[in-house]
């Protein structure tokens, strides 16, 4: 139990890295790009800028703050006891397991930096935009929760394609009948020709006794 605690900590400490570079990435944009303008870091490509976003993505619940806060902190609570069951002792050593659980600090990071903008100024500092395609401008806390998410799902998803074989294969199997027993049948004790040879002998025993009486 006091295991699963520390190591459920340990990973709560790398959520908390991740959210503390989400805030300072936004400080710097909020006292930088937005008084200075935008930053083009791949000229057509991809660049810097400022938007203040009061809904979740694609502006999608647009001032309704406390609703999107409530949510996420739903989320984050389910993440930390996904996180903290996952430390079983069985699975201590399991590299998909490992990889589960770099998702969900992924993802809690995410929700835990961007519900911190949204107590703290009521809208989300987006600043990532991409210039060769119309795409809504994001920040690192949601690039942390779709690639944990998505990560997340290609190891789920393959790790139930690995299982599938095996239990086909476990269902497949035919079980052993008494045909296939050649131990058995090879038994002299059990051969015709014994069997013969019982029943002589006991119809020999009865006709002596007959005789004798």
């Amino acid at each position: 139990m006091i295991k699963r605690l520390l190591k459920t900590l340990g990973c709560l400490a790398v959520s908390a890295l991740l959210i503390l570079l989400d805030q300072w990435v936004k400080l710097w944009v909020y006292n930088g790009i937005r008084i200075n303008g935008p930053i083009v870091l791949i000229p057509g490509v991809l660049q810097f800028g400022y938007v203040e976003n009061y809904g979740a993505a694609f502006n999608i619940l647009t001032d309704r703050r406390w609703l999107l806060v409530v949510f996420a902190c739903l989320v984050s609570a389910v993440l930390l006891v996904m996180l903290f069951l996952s430390f079983r002792e069985k699975q201590l050593t399991s590299g998909v397991l490992l990889w589960e659980r770099a998702c969900l600090v992924m993802i809690l990071a995410g929700a835990v930096g961007n519900v911190i903008d949204r107590v703290q100024h009521v809208y989300v500092i987006d600043f990532i935009e991409t210039l060769f395609i119309d795409f809504p401008l994001f920040n690192v806390a949601d690039s942390l929760i779709v690639v944990g998410c998505i990560l997340l799902f290609i190891l789920v998803f393959f790790s139930e394609e690995k299982q599938e074989p095996a239990e086909n294969n476990d269902a497949g199997a035919v079980p052993e009948t008494e045909s296939q027993k050649p131990h058995e049948e090879d038994d002299p004790e059990e051969s015709p020709g014994s069997s013969e040879e019982e029943n002589s002998e006991a119809i020999q025993e009865t006709e002596e006794e007959l005789s004798h009486e």
